[in-house]
């Protein structure tokens, strides 16, 4: 509650006096600068000057809104803050002032959401894990430094559980990014939980893919389709973070700038202009390159050549992803392997919350695919790495893609169906 405010067309906030005299704020209700001017931060740990905040909030709720961005306004009252309930330390603090934001969402719609930050180099750990929608680490640049700082962010906070985290795409402040830091910068951020774009170090210029050139718009719309195709994977993937712990984003590397998406897809960062990259994959199972579809070791370390428009994106062999291919049913994307697959998935029904759970196996031996789904609807499987089928039993319809190796089976489930190959 602003006294004085930097940026805005009134001053003094209309409700100023009224919080000082409920002292309604941290550190006695007394002022102190912040970045958008000076002002008395709420204090959070007091329930009658949340509801009061809410009320404030409810000013501004319209149909429609999901949610808020909750961008630091905490951080800026002492190292040591004297609350409702005693004199805690900033970090402390900042738990209550997201949750608080976050409760209120959840509120008006379960469905809602708020940005916040997980860690961030300025300033460490703000929001808390369990109630955080979607994390945002903080302001970089666009240049390969600014993209190694934030991939160290995003890392940092996938290790202490903040379960979905976005990429600021080229960054925000400082640094413009050039044509290879744009792109990189989008690929990366098409293996996390969103692909934010826009900030003041050039928002309608060099953070517009076509600023850059042609070139530089197709292979961003190829990042923004692969992540877009990947969000059941991803929205599975979430839930078991949610219900388990952990985050979208597993065995982080800070200094191999790697991770797992979920359980069983690999990435590496590529943050230089160096043709070469070095990939050394995980120590268990085979993989395939996700876009050329070559099989590598586990374990190893390749020197692979990487142009502009491919990354390094790996599938683990006997990997069963749900995916979004936009055709409106649900595909099943699978890379057999010689020992059985098994998994659960959580697959959303609409653009909310709800989903489902879906069982699929794949027994190799048999050659028998089985989902089991208490929701009825079409199912797509596309079985990657064939080479020739002689038949396929129980499915509506299947087509064999000789040159992409693709055998694609198109089955309605209402409880369980059974491939036969």
């Amino acid at each position: 509650m602003n006294l004085t405010s930097t940026g805005c067309p009134q001053d003094k906030c209309e409700e100023y006096d009224y919080v000082k005299e409920q002292n309604y704020g941290v550190n006695n209700s007394e002022p102190s600068e912040w970045w958008k001017g000076k002002g008395i931060q709420i204090d959070f740990t007091n329930p009658k000057a949340t509801q009061w905040w809410y009320g404030q909030l409810d000013k501004v709720w319209r149909e429609g809104v999901y949610g808020w961005k909750v961008d630091q306004g905490e951080v800026y009252f002492g190292d040591q803050v004297t609350t409702s309930i005693g004199t805690m330390t900033n970090e402390q603090f900042r738990k209550y002032y997201y949750n608080a934001m976050e409760d209120y969402i959840k509120s008006k719609s379960q469905a809602g959401a708020n940005i916040s930050r997980p860690y961030s180099h300025q300033r460490g750990y703000h929001s808390d894990p369990a109630k955080m929608s979607m994390g945002w680490c903080g302001d970089f640049g666009g240049d390969w430094n600014g993209l190694k700082l934030q991939i160290d962010n995003i890392y940092r906070s996938a290790q202490a559980g903040y379960g979905a985290v976005g990429t600021e795409i080229a960054g925000f402040m400082g640094a413009k990014a050039n044509k290879t830091q744009f792109i990189r910068y989008a690929q990366f951020g098409a293996t996390t939980a969103c692909m934010i774009n826009g900030g003041e170090n050039g928002a309608f210029t060099n953070h517009l893919p076509w600023w850059h050139g042609d070139d530089v718009t197709a292979i961003y719309r190829d990042a923004v389709k692969l992540h877009t195709s990947l969000v059941p994977y991803l929205f599975s993937t979430v839930v078991d973070a949610h219900e388990q712990g952990g985050s979208l984003m597993k065995d982080v590397n800070l200094t191999d700038e790697s991770h797992f998406l979920g359980n069983d897809l690999f990435t590496k960062a590529i943050t230089s202009d160096a043709v070469l990259t070095s990939v050394t994959l995980p120590t268990d199972g085979e993989w395939i390159d996700w876009f050329t579809g070559e099989v590598y070791e586990a374990g190893k370390t390749y020197m692979l050549k990487y142009p502009l428009d491919r990354f390094p994106l790996f599938v683990r062999k006997g990997a069963i992803l749900p995916m979004n291919m936009g055709t409106g049913k649900t595909t099943l994307r699978f890379y057999p392997a010689a020992t059985v697959s098994e998994t659960t998935l959580h697959l959303p029904q609409g653009d909310g919350i709800e989903y489902d759970d879906c069982k699929v196996v794949y027994d190799p031996v048999q050659a028998v695919f089985t989902i089991t789904d208490d929701h009825a609807r079409t199912y797509v499987l596309e079985m990657c790495g064939v080479k020739s089928v002689t038949g396929v039993e129980g499915p509506q319809s299947w087509s064999l893609n000789s040159e992409t190796g693709v055998l694609s089976v198109e089955v309605a489930s209402s409880t369980s169906a059974t491939i036969r190959f």
